[in-house]
Protein backbone atom coordinates (compact mmCIF):
# COMPACT_ATOMS: atom_id res chain seq x y z
CA UNK A 1 0.00 0.00 0.00
CA UNK A 2 2.94 2.46 1.18
CA UNK A 3 4.31 1.18 -2.28
CA UNK A 4 1.58 2.43 -4.22
CA UNK A 5 1.06 5.77 -2.96
CA UNK A 6 4.47 6.63 -3.16
CA UNK A 7 3.93 5.80 -6.63
CA UNK A 8 0.83 7.94 -6.96
CA UNK A 9 2.97 10.88 -4.92
CA UNK A 10 5.65 10.81 -7.72
CA UNK A 11 2.99 10.18 -11.06
CA UNK A 12 1.34 13.47 -9.04
CA UNK A 13 3.94 15.21 -8.95
CA UNK A 14 5.92 15.06 -12.22
CA UNK A 15 2.33 16.09 -13.84
CA UNK A 16 2.29 19.17 -12.03
CA UNK A 17 5.52 20.09 -12.80
CA UNK A 18 5.22 19.33 -16.31
CA UNK A 19 1.73 21.38 -16.35
CA UNK A 20 4.07 24.54 -14.64
CA UNK A 21 6.98 24.17 -17.32
CA UNK A 22 7.98 27.16 -19.17
CA UNK A 23 8.56 26.86 -22.61
CA UNK A 24 10.48 29.21 -24.60
CA UNK A 25 10.04 28.58 -28.34
CA UNK A 26 12.88 27.68 -30.94
CA UNK A 27 10.77 25.88 -33.13
CA UNK A 28 7.41 25.16 -34.52
CA UNK A 29 4.38 28.00 -34.84
CA UNK A 30 1.54 29.46 -33.54
CA UNK A 31 -1.37 30.83 -35.52
CA UNK A 32 -3.92 33.24 -34.43
CA UNK A 33 -7.29 33.71 -36.51
CA UNK A 34 -9.02 37.04 -36.70
CA UNK A 35 -12.98 37.49 -36.87
CA UNK A 36 -14.78 40.71 -36.33
CA UNK A 37 -18.10 40.47 -34.47
CA UNK A 38 -21.12 42.46 -33.61
CA UNK A 39 -22.23 41.28 -30.48
CA UNK A 40 -24.82 43.47 -29.42
CA UNK A 41 -26.53 45.04 -33.46
CA UNK A 42 -28.64 47.70 -31.43
CA UNK A 43 -25.61 49.22 -29.23
CA UNK A 44 -23.97 48.97 -31.75
CA UNK A 45 -25.25 51.19 -34.59
CA UNK A 46 -26.32 53.74 -31.45
CA UNK A 47 -22.75 53.82 -30.69
CA UNK A 48 -22.14 54.36 -34.40
CA UNK A 49 -24.54 57.84 -34.03
CA UNK A 50 -22.97 58.83 -30.92
CA UNK A 51 -19.47 58.62 -32.66
CA UNK A 52 -20.51 61.13 -35.75
CA UNK A 53 -22.50 63.12 -33.37
CA UNK A 54 -19.39 63.44 -31.58
CA UNK A 55 -17.07 64.37 -34.80
CA UNK A 56 -19.60 67.21 -35.82
CA UNK A 57 -19.58 68.55 -32.14
CA UNK A 58 -15.77 68.51 -32.85
CA UNK A 59 -15.89 70.10 -35.97
CA UNK A 60 -17.44 72.58 -34.69
CA UNK A 61 -15.54 73.12 -32.07
CA UNK A 62 -12.32 73.48 -33.55
CA UNK A 63 -13.99 76.21 -36.07
CA UNK A 64 -13.88 74.01 -38.86
CA UNK A 65 -17.45 74.07 -39.82
CA UNK A 66 -17.46 77.66 -39.07
CA UNK A 67 -14.55 78.49 -41.63
CA UNK A 68 -17.16 76.71 -44.57
CA UNK A 69 -19.72 79.52 -42.89
CA UNK A 70 -21.83 76.47 -42.13
CA UNK A 71 -23.01 77.72 -38.27
CA UNK A 72 -27.15 76.98 -38.22
CA UNK A 73 -27.86 74.74 -36.22
CA UNK A 74 -30.68 73.24 -38.89
CA UNK A 75 -27.62 72.25 -40.74
CA UNK A 76 -25.54 70.98 -38.77
CA UNK A 77 -27.98 68.59 -37.62
CA UNK A 78 -28.46 67.54 -41.31
CA UNK A 79 -24.79 67.01 -41.50
CA UNK A 80 -24.99 64.65 -39.13
CA UNK A 81 -27.93 62.83 -39.89
CA UNK A 82 -26.06 62.66 -43.44
CA UNK A 83 -22.86 61.23 -41.48
CA UNK A 84 -24.79 58.83 -39.24
CA UNK A 85 -26.63 57.31 -42.73
CA UNK A 86 -23.47 57.31 -44.59
CA UNK A 87 -21.63 55.37 -41.48
CA UNK A 88 -25.13 53.20 -41.27
CA UNK A 89 -24.21 52.18 -44.63
CA UNK A 90 -20.71 51.68 -44.73
CA UNK A 91 -20.90 49.65 -41.81
CA UNK A 92 -23.87 46.84 -42.89
CA UNK A 93 -23.95 45.17 -39.52
CA UNK A 94 -25.75 42.26 -40.86
CA UNK A 95 -22.60 40.94 -42.86
CA UNK A 96 -19.54 42.56 -40.95
CA UNK A 97 -18.35 39.32 -39.51
CA UNK A 98 -18.04 37.50 -42.86
CA UNK A 99 -16.48 39.85 -45.11
CA UNK A 100 -13.40 38.39 -46.66
CA UNK A 101 -11.35 41.54 -46.13
CA UNK A 102 -11.92 41.04 -42.23
CA UNK A 103 -10.62 37.04 -42.22
CA UNK A 104 -7.62 37.02 -41.50
CA UNK A 105 -4.64 34.98 -39.58
CA UNK A 106 -1.65 35.64 -38.39
CA UNK A 107 1.22 33.37 -38.20
CA UNK A 108 4.63 33.14 -35.56
CA UNK A 109 7.42 30.70 -36.69
CA UNK A 110 10.43 29.81 -34.74
CA UNK A 111 13.61 29.52 -36.04
CA UNK A 112 16.18 29.10 -33.17
CA UNK A 113 16.92 32.68 -32.48
CA UNK A 114 14.87 34.55 -35.36
CA UNK A 115 11.07 35.00 -34.91
CA UNK A 116 8.99 35.36 -38.58
CA UNK A 117 5.70 37.17 -37.97
CA UNK A 118 3.48 37.70 -40.89
CA UNK A 119 -0.52 37.99 -42.32
CA UNK A 120 -2.48 36.11 -44.46
CA UNK A 121 -6.04 35.88 -45.88
CA UNK A 122 -7.43 32.74 -47.34
CA UNK A 123 -4.08 31.31 -47.81
CA UNK A 124 -2.49 34.68 -49.21
CA UNK A 125 -0.03 36.45 -47.67
CA UNK A 126 -1.43 39.85 -47.41
CA UNK A 127 1.14 41.73 -45.58
CA UNK A 128 5.18 41.84 -45.17
CA UNK A 129 7.04 39.38 -43.28
CA UNK A 130 8.63 40.90 -40.38
CA UNK A 131 12.25 38.60 -39.61
CA UNK A 132 13.32 39.25 -35.93
CA UNK A 133 16.72 38.56 -34.77
CA UNK A 134 15.61 37.89 -30.70
CA UNK A 135 18.98 37.75 -29.83
CA UNK A 136 20.43 41.21 -31.37
CA UNK A 137 16.46 42.74 -31.35
CA UNK A 138 17.46 43.55 -35.02
CA UNK A 139 14.47 43.22 -37.40
CA UNK A 140 14.26 42.26 -41.54
CA UNK A 141 11.19 43.19 -43.73
CA UNK A 142 10.79 41.14 -46.39
CA UNK A 143 7.53 41.70 -49.05
CA UNK A 144 4.78 39.44 -49.28
CA UNK A 145 6.61 37.73 -52.48
CA UNK A 146 8.83 36.39 -50.06
CA UNK A 147 11.87 37.38 -51.85
CA UNK A 148 12.40 41.58 -51.95
CA UNK A 149 14.17 42.71 -48.98
CA UNK A 150 12.81 45.74 -48.23
CA UNK A 151 14.46 47.18 -45.14
CA UNK A 152 16.95 45.86 -42.55
CA UNK A 153 19.26 45.99 -39.53
CA UNK A 154 15.95 47.86 -38.23
CA UNK A 155 15.86 47.81 -34.00
CA UNK A 156 12.97 46.66 -33.34
CA UNK A 157 10.09 48.69 -31.73
CA UNK A 158 7.20 47.97 -29.08
CA UNK A 159 3.91 49.79 -29.41
CA UNK A 160 3.82 53.59 -28.32
CA UNK A 161 -0.02 52.62 -26.70
CA UNK A 162 -0.61 54.86 -23.73
CA UNK A 163 -2.00 51.92 -21.57
CA UNK A 164 -4.17 53.27 -18.94
CA UNK A 165 -4.61 50.29 -16.74
CA UNK A 166 -3.42 46.52 -16.91
CA UNK A 167 -5.75 44.55 -14.66
CA UNK A 168 -4.93 40.56 -13.57
CA UNK A 169 -7.80 38.16 -13.01
CA UNK A 170 -5.95 35.23 -11.74
CA UNK A 171 -9.37 33.36 -10.45
CA UNK A 172 -10.69 32.88 -14.21
CA UNK A 173 -8.67 30.93 -15.95
CA UNK A 174 -9.05 29.06 -19.01
CA UNK A 175 -7.53 26.09 -20.98
CA UNK A 176 -6.50 27.16 -24.26
CA UNK A 177 -4.97 24.11 -26.52
CA UNK A 178 -3.46 22.56 -23.09
CA UNK A 179 -1.87 25.73 -21.71
CA UNK A 180 -3.33 26.95 -18.60
CA UNK A 181 -4.30 31.02 -19.17
CA UNK A 182 -6.03 33.58 -17.20
CA UNK A 183 -7.94 36.56 -17.49
CA UNK A 184 -6.23 40.37 -18.42
CA UNK A 185 -8.14 43.59 -19.22
CA UNK A 186 -6.00 46.14 -20.62
CA UNK A 187 -7.51 49.62 -21.22
CA UNK A 188 -5.52 52.30 -23.40
CA UNK A 189 -5.77 55.07 -25.83
CA UNK A 190 -4.38 54.27 -29.18
CA UNK A 191 -1.31 56.64 -30.56
CA UNK A 192 -1.28 55.29 -34.05
CA UNK A 193 -0.90 58.53 -36.21
CA UNK A 194 -3.09 59.14 -39.06
CA UNK A 195 -2.41 61.56 -41.27
CA UNK A 196 -5.59 63.69 -40.45
CA UNK A 197 -3.94 65.53 -37.08
CA UNK A 198 -7.31 66.78 -36.02
CA UNK A 199 -8.69 62.74 -36.36
CA UNK A 200 -5.83 61.63 -34.26
CA UNK A 201 -6.98 64.22 -31.66
CA UNK A 202 -10.19 63.53 -31.85
CA UNK A 203 -9.85 59.98 -31.10
CA UNK A 204 -8.02 60.44 -28.47
CA UNK A 205 -10.81 60.70 -26.27
CA UNK A 206 -12.43 57.09 -26.73
CA UNK A 207 -10.77 54.42 -24.33
CA UNK A 208 -10.19 50.78 -26.38
CA UNK A 209 -10.00 47.96 -24.12
CA UNK A 210 -8.28 44.24 -25.01
CA UNK A 211 -9.69 41.49 -23.15
CA UNK A 212 -6.57 39.17 -22.90
CA UNK A 213 -6.50 35.19 -21.83
CA UNK A 214 -2.85 35.17 -21.36
CA UNK A 215 -0.19 32.27 -20.29
CA UNK A 216 2.92 31.90 -18.15
CA UNK A 217 3.29 29.13 -19.47
CA UNK A 218 5.06 30.46 -23.02
CA UNK A 219 8.05 32.70 -22.84
CA UNK A 220 8.74 34.81 -25.85
CA UNK A 221 8.57 38.83 -26.10
CA UNK A 222 7.14 38.89 -29.62
CA UNK A 223 4.20 37.89 -30.71
CA UNK A 224 2.18 38.16 -34.49
CA UNK A 225 -1.12 40.08 -32.78
CA UNK A 226 -0.10 42.32 -29.48
CA UNK A 227 3.33 44.42 -29.33
CA UNK A 228 2.72 46.10 -26.18
CA UNK A 229 5.97 45.23 -24.17
CA UNK A 230 4.22 45.80 -20.76
CA UNK A 231 2.21 42.80 -21.68
CA UNK A 232 4.50 40.24 -23.51
CA UNK A 233 7.53 40.63 -20.56
CA UNK A 234 5.20 39.30 -17.83
CA UNK A 235 2.70 36.50 -20.30
CA UNK A 236 2.15 35.71 -23.79
CA UNK A 237 -2.02 36.22 -25.08
CA UNK A 238 -3.47 32.82 -26.32
CA UNK A 239 -6.89 34.51 -26.98
CA UNK A 240 -7.34 38.72 -27.17
CA UNK A 241 -11.07 40.18 -27.55
CA UNK A 242 -10.62 43.57 -28.27
CA UNK A 243 -13.44 46.72 -28.26
CA UNK A 244 -13.58 50.38 -28.36
CA UNK A 245 -16.04 52.87 -26.69
CA UNK A 246 -16.27 54.25 -30.31
CA UNK A 247 -17.83 51.41 -31.92
CA UNK A 248 -19.49 50.01 -28.53
CA UNK A 249 -21.47 46.42 -29.49
CA UNK A 250 -18.28 45.51 -31.77
CA UNK A 251 -15.22 43.34 -31.12
CA UNK A 252 -12.34 41.75 -33.19
CA UNK A 253 -11.43 38.31 -31.61
CA UNK A 254 -8.36 36.59 -32.01
CA UNK A 255 -8.48 32.94 -31.38
CA UNK A 256 -6.14 30.27 -31.68
CA UNK A 257 -6.11 28.10 -34.16
CA UNK A 258 -3.27 26.26 -34.28
CA UNK A 259 0.06 25.82 -31.86
CA UNK A 260 2.96 23.40 -32.32
CA UNK A 261 6.19 24.72 -30.80
CA UNK A 262 8.93 22.93 -28.88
Amino acid sequence: MKKIIFLLLIITSTAYSQAKKTIVPVSGAIVFERRELIVDAEKYMKSQKDFASKMIDYQIKNELIKNLRIIDTTMVNQLKEQLVMAIASESDYEDVAFRDENYLKYHQEFKNNQVINYTTSFEEVTKNYIVINTKTQITKTIANDSITVLSENQPYTYSNTEILEIKEYKEEIKLINGYNCFKVIMQYKSNEMDEDEELNNFMQQFIQKKELWVTTQIKYNYHPVINEKEILLKYYPLEIIESAQAQEGFVSKYTVEKINIK
